[in-house]
């Protein structure tokens, strides 16, 4: 059964910039095109299938960089629900090689240094994207590259009814008939590459790369191109990226943590393959006294670690993430 997981991969050199999330495009773009380009309005004031971004990745925990455990176990002894998620039943390090793909057309793939992080997938076509990476798991004779076309396609707004036979046999089976039908209604047609060029001048680079790279990955597809390694040439750019000027740095191997309960890891080998590591945290007690400040922590074991204040200290009122007072510093603000 193919192995694959719900992430989106950020990837980001060191000084980061996103590779797999869609750049933020602003609603009203200041440029003045002075041909009327049919489709273009469109491209340009309506949300992207993907909104992701390195704004969304908000739940990397770096006190934790120093953390490389050893002794993973691996993931498919877990048991599995019928939509092949595993479930995590007890605390513990997990591993396995995952699928992953590239949900980000016009993008460098991985890149020596680069760190990832866990987001939620965002956007007007974010729920037909999870769906056919969802259900591929339950479907593995649909070959990867075609569930990798398939998004490529969904991202660049081509109808489903446009894709070739083996792209439209494929979708019938990893999306529901309202979700193809929703497909084929708002989708774009072809724009000719000197007119882009008209309209695109003002945008910033990362935007000006992934729509030209859509605009020419649905036209591939409305012509009835099917050859994989035609569009990866499109999709995914070669090389190393060039370095960003200004961003949050991302360490090869930060975890982040999941709303679920669990902190996770990714180490791609390409876009294509991504070793996921987890680590399902030890369950403990929280003793706090009466104005909620934390006194004790205790594990399962009989390790315990207490805290003492200084009443002499005025006590914060206010706090937020990366404030130095202590009672902020360990407790996240009390859970806020």
């Amino acid at each position: 059964m193919r192995l694959w997981i719900v992430l989106l991969l950020i990837s980001l050199p060191v000084a980061a910039t996103a590779k797999f999330g869609l750049p933020d495009i602003p609603v009203e773009v200041p440029t003045e095109v002075p041909i009327k380009i049919p489709g273009l309005d469109k491209i340009l004031k309506e949300e992207p299938a993907l909104t992701t971004s390195l704004a969304d990745a908000r739940t990397g925990v770096p006190f934790l960089d120093g953390f490389n455990p050893i002794g993973f176990s691996a993931m498919s002894y877990l048991p599995r629900r019928a939509n092949g998620r595993f479930v995590l039943t007890r605390p513990g390090l997990y591993q396995h090689n995952f699928l992953s793909y590239c949900l980000h057309a016009g993008a460098y793939g991985p890149g020596s240094g680069d760190g990832y992080l866990w987001v939620p997938l965002k956007g007007a076509r974010a729920a037909a994207i999870r769906h056919v990476l969802t259900n591929s798991v339950t479907d593995p004779e649909i070959p990867q590259t075609q569930v990798q076309s398939l998004v490529w396609g969904i991202l660049a707004r081509t109808r489903i009814d446009d894709m070739s036979a083996q792209l439209r046999q494929a979708a019938r089976h990893l999306l529901t008939r309202d979700e193809i039908h929703q497909l084929n209604g708002g989708a774009l047609g072809q724009i000719p590459p000197e007119l882009l060029d008209q309209a695109f001048v003002e945008l910033p680079p990362l935007a000006q790369r992934a729509l030209r790279a859509e605009a020419e990955i649905r036209g591939m597809l409305a012509e009835g191109v099917a050859d994989f390694d035609q569009l990866e040439a499109v999709a995914v750019v070669a090389g190393e990226p060039p370095p960003a000027e200004e961003g949050p740095i991302v360490p090869w191997g930060r975890w982040s943590y999941h709303p679920d309960g669990f902190f996770v890891r990714y180490f791609p080998s390409g876009y294509q393959r991504t070793r996921v590591q987890i680590y399902v945290p030890e369950s403990f007690n929280v003793e706090r006294d009466e104005l909620g400040r934390i006194t004790a922590v205790a594990d399962q074991y009989g390790n315990r670690v207490e805290t003492e204040y200084d009443e002499d200290i005025e006590p914060a009122t206010e706090c937020k993430l990366g404030d130095t007072v202590g009672r902020c510093r360990m407790d996240f603000c009390d859970g806020r």
